[in-house]
């Protein structure tokens, strides 16, 4: 039986590593989300942790030493929070990063998909083709069988009426 051989094979090699390639950038998108959010996380526990001790220097101020330090607590939670909204923001990059690199992997999928579908029904077709050929050849070949055992069975009624 001859082999199948897909004329389209380079097409289906490019198609499988752009979707290899999609695949590492979506990994890395992701990992990028998964740091931007651990970073975010860990500002919003210093925002947390200042507030704490901007109140308690709030509950206990009784001098001018520690008004002044609660005006610099107030001043590094106001970069601590423009941190955070900074942070909120890469994350919200990050993310639409992602749903990208997502996209374009389900693009990359669906068009290697689309070529092995050709492929598979180019094979089918070849294969239904190459059956069809086969039964051509049996049928003929059954066909000359018949015309030899008709042409033994003619002979030897003539032997036998001789």
């Amino acid at each position: 039986m001859p082999k199948f051989r897909f004329s389209m094979e380079s097409v289906l090699k490019v198609r499988t590593h752009n979707e290899r390639e999609c695949l590492l950038v979506f990994s890395q998108c992701e990992h990028l989300r998964q740091q931007a959010a651990e970073r975010l996380q860990l500002a919003r526990e210093d925002e947390r942790i200042a507030q704490e001790v901007q109140r308690d220097l709030a509950a206990t101020a009784s001098d001018a030493e520690d008004l002044r330090s609660l005006r610099q607590q107030s001043v590094a939670i106001r970069a601590i929070r423009a941190r955070v909204a900074q942070l909120e923001d890469e994350l919200g990059d990050a993310v639409a990063g992602v749903e990208r690199a997502r996209d374009l992997l389900a693009e990359a999928a669906k068009e290697r998909m689309a070529i092995e579908q050709l492929r598979d029904r180019r094979k089918s077709a070849w294969l239904k083709e190459l059956q069809h050929k086969e039964t051509l050849q049996i049928d003929d070949a059954v066909q000359a069988l018949r015309a030899v055992e008709r042409i033994a069975n003619a002979s030897s009624t003539v032997e036998e009426s001789a």
